[in-house]
């Protein structure tokens, strides 16, 4: 879904340019005070800069005569060169709210609605939310801390949004207050040993939401290069293996506590990991490492209603987000990935569309790759991988991701990307029915079960696969909701109850070789499974 720049809030806005103009200067000089919290001296700013670059920006004048020229952003303060400089905002509190007659505008107004005393640290009562006891006065008026939309107006510039800036600063009264995105702290401008402790209130990551979720929040993940310019993950095309939305649901399995927090991908010829817990990522040759960080992807009024409008964006398997598609009859919507090729004609039951090492399909095929020669040896040679569209399937396994997360009290559901060998006489049915277990079992066997049996390794898989006339063998990598699980059996024919002793309660939503160290998983619904990739080699 497409986005738009909304530049309602900002305080200045500068036209693009092709040339060095002071525009052009002054947003520099943003970035650098944002590298040192906001506040500088002269001299600071322009040994920051270095020669070259105070030359060239200044032409040998003070740079004070530039930062005058835009009151909106910088705050001169003190003598020459000696001076101070501070970015700055124009939010105030409102000076109406709290009083007898009220603000007249409501959630127009443009000023900060919060109680004026607790804004100085004087007022005796309590907000809401807070732990005091239950005998405490609660304030008629707002002690709130989140961001008012108004706190965008700077020092964001020329489209910046928070997700690059560290921190904002904003007003209280006569006291400013430096919020900074990476210790989530705000410092008193007046007295610095006074800091106020933040947290980030959002919805649910895209990482983790259900499909369907109408409002998730898109996080997106950075580092920063040597010049410390923030680098968006996956934001040159090819030029990495991870972007932000794999990223982040990495995250999301390692704050579950079902991954180490550790990510390894390539860029260009290098290797690199990702490290949660240290935010940082290590080149593993060089040892160079460089800082990581996560925020979230700004919003504005127009993005909100156009989701109202179109529907809603939501994760898949491959980190990407979804499309309405107007039912055939044109009775209702549903959705499919928004990397699917919808181009031409009603297409039948299904279509196969031809994924390639280049081009926009590359990171696709990169992924599908990567996991097949994890344990298939690299002189195994893959002549085709092909994307499998199933509208109807698609509908059918995201309907139930659904309910599996509600039956989990809206906890995600455990999916994993899955192998399933079979003959190739067998493909073109799959492709359309999905994985039956009735033919499954037939050369797949039913030791831990009656269902559809699919592995972690491609190796594994590669036994019940039988090559064509021309010596081509065929593997599905499926998107499979594995769930809850235990120990399958030969006679399960469903998942047993978690409760042996109350055999119509909650089940398991499926079956495993071990519970310990999973390898194989058994699926007695086709809806938990969705055949996403034929891999086709010899």
């Amino acid at each position: 879904m497409a986005r738009k720049k909304d530049n309602s809030y900002l305080a200045i806005k500068f036209p693009p340019t092709t040339d060095e103009s002071e525009d052009d200067i002054a947003r520099e000089l943003v970035r650098v005070l944002c590298t040192y919290r906001g506040r500088m001296t002269v001299n600071s700013i322009t040994a920051a800069l270095g020669p070259q670059r105070c030359q060239r920006y200044f032409a040998g004048s003070s740079p004070e005569i530039l930062l005058s020229k835009y009151p909106q952003l910088f705050k001169l303060e003190g003598q020459q060169h000696a001076t101070n400089v501070t970015l700055t905002t124009n939010v105030r509190i409102c000076p109406t709210y709290g009083t007898k007659g009220g603000c007249n505008f409501g959630h127009e107004c443009q000023n900060l609605h919060v109680c004026k005393f607790y804004s100085e640290g004087k007022c005796r009562f309590v907000g809401a939310g807070s732990l005091a006891g239950p005998k405490a006065k609660m304030c008629l008026y707002s002690h709130r801390r989140e961001i008012h939309p108004t706190l965008f107006i700077s020092p964001i510039v020329h489209g910046q949004t928070l997700e690059i800036l560290p921190f904002i600063l904003f007003y209280s009264g006569d006291v400013q207050w430096v919020i900074n995105f990476d210790n989530m702290a705000a410092i008193n401008d007046i007295d610095t040993s006074v800091t106020l402790g933040l947290r980030r209130l959002s919805t649910w990551s895209t990482g983790r939401a259900p499909t369907g979720h109408l409002f998730a929040t898109h996080w997106t993940w950075s580092w920063q290069d040597e010049y410390n310019q923030w680098i968006k993950y996956g934001e040159k095309s090819g030029s990495s293996s991870i972007d932000s939305d794999q990223l982040e649901k990495e995250y999301q399995n390692y704050l579950d506590k079902t991954a180490e927090g550790i990510v390894s991908f390539t860029s260009g010829h290098h290797e690199y990991i990702l490290q949660f817990k240290t935010m940082q990522q290590q080149n593993t040759k060089y040892k160079t490492k460089r800082a990581v960080r996560r925020r979230p992807k700004f919003m504005s009024r127009d993005d909100v209603q156009d989701i109202i409008r179109q529907g809603p964006s939501r994760p898949t398997c491959t980190g990407s987000t979804t499309v309405a598609v107007a039912a055939a009859k044109g009775s209702s919507t549903y959705y499919v990935p928004d990397h699917w090729d919808l181009t031409g004609d009603d297409y039948g039951d299904y279509r196969l569309v031809d994924i390639h090492p280049t081009g926009k399909t590359a990171r696709e095929y990169n992924d599908v790759t990567t996991k097949f020669y994890k344990t298939i040896p690299r002189t195994t040679r893959i002549t085709r991988i092909v994307r499998v569209q199933n509208e109807e399937l698609w509908d059918h396994h995201t309907r139930k991701e659904r309910w599996m997360m509600k039956k989990n009290m809206d906890r995600k559901v455990e999916e994993r990307h899955l192998f399933h060998g079979t003959r190739h006489e067998f493909v073109d049915a799959i492709c359309q029915q999905n994985f039956d277990w009735r033919v499954s079992g037939t050369s797949s066997g039913t030791a831990y079960g009656k269902g559809s049996y699919f592995a972690r390794d491609a190796t594994y898989s590669h036994n019940y696969t039988r090559p064509d006339t021309n010596g081509i063998y065929q593997m599905f990598l499926a998107r499979v909701l594995v769930g809850s699980y235990t120990a399958g059996n030969e006679d399960l024919v469903k998942p047993p109850p978690k409760n042996p002793s109350n055999p119509f309660g909650d089940s398991y939503d499926s079956c495993v070789n071990s519970t310990s160290d999973p390898s194989i998983y058994i699926i007695f619904d086709n809806s938990q499974t969705y055949p996403q990739y034929v891999i086709s080699y010899k």
